[in-house]
């Protein structure tokens, strides 16, 4: 079997060359963890969002924007606050918070010309990370650095041992089947009333610091 541990940035050629490689292999009767139909819709944010949504799984409100006026336009429909994601993006790179001033804008916007705006959910400043593999889960909590409003364990977050309740286990395997992926790594939010909001479906997840805060054997699953 072929395990995918990476998908790393690149020019929209770039990825779709190596989706075209995977698909090969996959046709060739390689057994590819995930299949490339996953990691495609996974690598797309706006795919992975929509894939969700028609699934039932609850996602925070999110659009297409290309331009200041779309986003403009997007945070006052949600509240005055909206965050913008590149289409294609991992780790909390590129995401911003955006609440009206265009000076915010990062390059990637006006290079891309296009990326999703979603509605900032009040948070507590945490969120949990599901790692799914087949019928199996992994958890932890994921505590935002001080200053800092995004969770990543690559933006300064910190990893703790965490129990998900069951709905968040359930909500977590129903988003990996949505994008039809063995393995993947899922975020979880709870917004200010407890409420989980599916946020991000990684089908290329990492866990090492996941396995730091877990007695269980991760690599086993």
């Amino acid at each position: 079997a072929i395990l995918v541990r990476t998908m790393p940035a690149g020019t929209l050629e770039q990825v779709i060359s190596r989706m075209d490689m995977l698909a090969r292999l996959s046709n060739k009767g390689s057994v590819v963890l995930n299949n490339p139909k996953s990691l495609e819709s996974a690598i797309d944010k706006y795919v992975t969002t929509t894939r969700l949504m028609d699934a039932g799984i609850p996602v925070p409100r999110s659009a297409i924007v290309q331009s200041s006026t779309d986003l403009r336009s997007c945070a006052d429909e949600f509240g005055g606050v909206a965050v913008l994601k590149p289409i294609f993006g991992s780790n909390g790179q590129g995401l911003v918070l955006f609440e009206g001033d265009t000076k915010q804008l990062p390059p990637f916007f006006s290079e891309a010309g296009v990326a999703v705006a979603q509605e900032h959910i009040a948070n507590a400043g945490w969120d949990a990370r599901i790692l799914v593999v087949g019928s199996e889960a992994f958890a932890m909590r994921r505590v935002a650095a001080d200053g800092e409003w995004r969770t990543n364990i690559s933006c300064g977050g910190r990893a703790e041992s965490f129990t998900p309740p069951k709905e968040w286990l359930q909500l977590a395997h129903l988003a990996a089947h949505a994008l039809g992926a063995n393995i993947a790594g899922v975020d979880i939010l709870p917004g200010s009333d407890g409420s989980p909001w599916v946020l991000e479906v990684n089908a290329v997840p990492g866990w090492q610091a996941l396995q730091s805060v877990t007695q269980e054997n991760i690599s086993a699953a």
